[in-house]
């Protein structure tokens, strides 16, 4: 099974771009995951309402992709994709900036994070229709075990970066992951380019739902 998901990997362009994506954007998501109570619990924010304001956030964007790949909007995956690597890259540069020691701004590191999370709920249903669509079913799971390689190798190595540096750690790494979302942008962008003619990777509406639309709007 992973020989068969490696072949796939290495055969098909478009699912290594893919993966590619999928490492570096997941393994950001989850360095940000150990890093976020670190650098609010100092100030003293209830960190109950801080997580539940995340999770609000990430169902906001899930929301949003659908609402943006309707009839109304029509937007693809793919553009949906695109703009996700590019929100977590804005907030990782917010984050560099409102981390760094002497100069701390809380209030601007919760609103980074926040459309951090906003993008989470933006990427994965993007992710998912497009893995669907690119990986053959047969070879879905020995891929997807190639996938969490380098995306669990990059986390566990950024953890241990953070654990040995000093107290300018935390900022290094968020500027280091900004420089991950900045390869991840690469590969979106040669992912679009190979996939731009491709109807397979776009959301067609289904008929009862354009029925339903035309009866809503009379």
């Amino acid at each position: 099974m992973c020989t068969d998901g490696l072949k796939c990997l290495i055969s098909d362009r478009r699912v290594l771009l893919l993966g590619t994506i999928q490492a570096l954007f997941e393994s950001v998501v989850y360095i940000f995951i150990f890093l976020w109570t670190p650098v609010l619990d100092p100030y003293g924010p209830p960190l109950g309402i801080v997580f539940s304001s995340f999770m609000a956030a990430s169902m906001i964007g899930s929301s949003l992709y659908r609402i943006a790949t309707s009839k109304k909007y029509h937007l693809q995956p793919m553009h949906i994709l695109s703009l996700s690597v590019l929100m977590v890259f804005f907030s990782l540069f917010m984050l560099t900036f409102s981390t760094n020691p002497g100069q701390e701004n809380p209030s601007e590191s919760f609103l980074a994070f926040l459309l951090i999370e906003l993008a989470c709920g933006l990427y994965f249903p993007a992710m998912g229709f497009l893995r669907r669509k690119v990986i053959p079913e047969t070879s879905q799971v020995g891929v997807m075990n190639w996938f969490r390689v380098p995306l669990n190798l990059l986390a566990c190595l950024g953890l241990l970066i953070l654990h040995d540096s000093d107290k300018t750690g935390t900022r290094n790494m968020f500027a280091i992951c900004a420089a991950l979302m900045v390869m991840a942008l690469l590969a979106v962008v040669s992912l679009f380019t190979v996939v731009r003619n491709n109807t397979e990777l776009k959301v067609t509406v289904p008929e009862e739902q354009t029925e339903a639309s035309d009866v809503d709007s009379h």
